[in-house]
Parts: C-alpha cells; sequence; structure tokens
C-alpha cells in the first residue's frame, strides 16, 4: 500500500512514524510491529539513551516538517492549480531552472517563517513525491502529508483551480 492508498488502520502506511503521537509510545509500537511482539516490555529492552535522547527532537522535528509540507501545498495549489504538480509536471519544476524560480517564490512567501533552510528542504521532498508519488511504500511526514494534501485538493471534491483571488501582496 502506498500514500495514494486508504488504509482501514488508524494510520496510512506511507507514513514512516505518527509525528503527533506520543515519541516513546510510537517507537514501542513499531518496534512491537517489526519484531511481531506482543509484550511493549521486549521493544523497552532495546531502547537505548541514545535512541530514547533522539525521539523527542525527531517527532517534533518531523511534526513541524508535516506542518509546512501541508501548509506549502495548500499555498501551491491556490496560487497555482493542481496541474503544474501532477507527477509530470512536478518532475519538470525539479529542473534547475524552474526549480530556481519557483524556490524564490517559495521563500518570498515563507523563509520569515520557517527558515529558508526548511522551506527548501520540504518543498524539494514534496516536489520529488508528487513527481514519482508510487516510489516509496514509506516515507518522511512530510512527504506524506505533502501528498497527501495534494490528493485531497486536486483528486478530492475541489476543482483544483488557482484561487480567483489574490492570496498575497503584488510581487509575491
Amino acid at each position: 500500500m502506498t500514500c495514494n492508498e486508504r488504509s482501514d488502520a488508524s494510520a496510512d502506511s506511507c507514513w514512516s512514524f505518527d509525528p503527533s503521537a506520543v515519541p516513546l509510545a510510537d517507537w514501542i509500537m513499531k518496534q512491537m510491529e517489526a519484531h511481531k511482539e506482543e509484550d511493549p516490555r521486549e521493544a523497552l529492552h532495546r531502547l537505548s539513551d541514545e535512541v530514547n535522547d533522539e525521539l523527542g527532537p525527531k517527532y517534533a522535528s518531523e511534526y513541524e516538517e508535516a506542518q509546512l509540507a501541508v501548509r506549502l501545498v495548500d499555498w501551491l495549489v491556490a496560487t497555482e492549480g493542481c496541474n503544474n504538480f501532477k507527477p509530470v509536471q512536478a518532475g519538470r519544476l525539479l529542473s534547475t531552472g524552474l526549480w530556481l524560480t519557483l524556490r524564490s517564490r517559495l521563500l518570498r512567501a515563507w523563509q520569515d517563517i520557517w527558515g529558508a533552510d526548511s522551506v527548501e528542504r520540504v518543498a524539494l521532498a514534496v516536489l520529488r513525491r508528487l513527481a514519482e508519488p508510487e516510489e516509496l511504500e514509506v516515507a518522511t511526514p512530510a512527504e506524506c502529508a505533502g501528498l497527501q494534501t495534494f490528493l485531497a485538493l486536486c483528486e478530492g471534491e475541489g476543482d483544483g483551480s488557482a484561487a480567483r483571488v489574490r492570496l498575497y501582496p503584488e510581487g509575491m
């Protein structure tokens, strides 16, 4: 199952982990699934100080990047419509010239809030995922959230056209 498909489970299988969950609890569940265990104490035996220290910051960072991915896709679809972000077109946007133009627009609109590094990293990850939505079964929360937002906006009930009213000041 890929990000595009719905799962009967509570989380889509695209997600490598759920950054909105309590980190240790989610880690234990993932360990139990990976090792086919029924007792969470078995998973806790594998928890090192290093893993424990990394869980909180990792989940916080991925949660933030998933939020940014949703906002970027929403903004891109609102300003450009859906057609520019379908697989073939998203792949073309990754070419140097087109990427630099899009990057410039994204940074003008978002870097003061999220920082240039985060905007660029998340935008590239989402564009790569949009260009090849079936490439990976499991992906980062930002990639999954970006793809799922695109699918909801562009393949769901909405018409997927660009916003009919200016959403940002002239020149952005």
